[in-house]
């Protein structure tokens, strides 16, 4: 088993279950990862049943320091993105794990 899994990896797989085109899934996964982008940069919560939920949220500003003059500065927040497993896919990965350690 890989340790990493590209973008190529998948649509090579997905072609071989699917059938599909590879130019056709590579296409499709382009639109879906940028429909996911633009709807986590607008803020909207997406959440994939069985898998999972993205979402972002925004870190508190905070007290800095400027190391040229130690002067103390205001650190904006960030915007993050969160990933939250469904129940489904916890279970799915612990359980790989436990039958790994027997």
């Amino acid at each position: 088993m890989k340790e990493r899994l590209s973008k190529k990896d998948i649509v090579t797989r997905l072609s071989a279950k699917t059938g599909l085109s590879k130019r056709f899934l590579n296409s499709f996964i382009n639109a879906l990862l940028e429909e996911m982008k633009n709807s986590l940069d607008l803020g909207e919560k997406i959440k994939i049943i069985n898998f999972g939920t993205f979402e972002v949220k925004r870190s508190k500003d905070r007290i800095g320091k400027d190391f040229k003059t130690g002067e103390p500065i205001r650190v904006p927040g960030l915007r993050k993105v969160f990933f939250y497993p469904a129940p489904e896919l916890k279970n799915l990965i612990n359980e790989k794990e436990r039958s790994a350690r027997t």
